[in-house]
């Protein structure tokens, strides 16, 4: 009987044994981030595998939302819920961010949204969390990734690149941009993972993941409560 076991084991096909996979969209600036670490360890104790397709910030959202395929948003902040409708937000906030104005002329005093107003400003296409607060700008350049926007800013075609600073500083790491530095910081959010309704059995699993997974990642003080987030 045991050998016929081990025999059967042969014949059957190794996808029969692969864990299920759950599909997430993601912006491309996300791909080599703590974010995709600690969702692909959550989802992992859960017994699932993850595929996750990056593309730019706002196809991400809307494919997210119009491709049966996928299963999963990697990280938004709470605004993105309006338009992932039949979308869950889960409970942990897995990324505590800052939106960030950069410029190569420091001293200019910027103390919130309105005092940009009369400045030339380069955002990325896509992020919410920035475009929404400055919709009614006059004089916006929305740019398909943080690169293009900093290289506007160097080349003095804009005053300002507004982005969040996980972003930014990437960019800043890898690229030489001598005269930019850090302005004003205009708002700090929270990222939350998105989940699709068709999952909704898997949610309280999946906060006990994530939160697991994030604390492990992250120090304490960087995870934090819904209470904190700030809008």
């Amino acid at each position: 009987m045991k050998a016929i076991f081990l025999c059967l084991l042969l014949i059957v096909p190794n996808w029969l044994f692969a864990k299920p996979v759950m599909h997430v969209s993601s912006i491309n600036q996300e791909a080599h981030s703590t974010l995709v670490k600690g969702v692909r360890q959550a989802y992992a104790q859960l017994g699932l595998n993850t595929s996750i397709t990056q593309m730019p910030a706002l196809r991400a959202i809307r494919q997210a939302e119009q491709d049966q395929e996928f299963d999963a948003v990697l990280a938004r902040d709470a605004s993105a819920q309006v338009l992932l409708p039949h979308y869950l937000q889960l409970d942990v906030p897995i990324q505590q961010g800052q939106i960030v104005a950069y410029s190569k002329q420091h001293g200019i005093v910027i103390k919130n949204w309105q005092s940009l107003r009369n400045y030339r400003l380069a955002i990325v296409r896509g992020i919410l969390t920035v475009s929404q607060p400055l919709s009614f700008h006059r004089k916006l350049e929305v740019v398909n990734t943080p690169h293009q926007a900093m290289l506007m800013l160097q080349r003095d075609r804009v005053d300002f690149a507004i982005l969040p600073n996980n972003f930014a500083q990437r960019e800043l790491d890898h690229h030489n941009y001598p005269q930019i530095e850090q302005v004003a910081v205009l708002k700090e959010y929270s990222l939350y993972h998105y989940l699709h309704e068709k999952h909704a059995e898997l949610v309280p699993a999946l906060n006990r993941a994530l939160a697991q997974s994030f604390n492990q990642l992250n120090p304490p003080k960087a995870l934090l409560t819904n209470s904190q987030t700030i809008n």
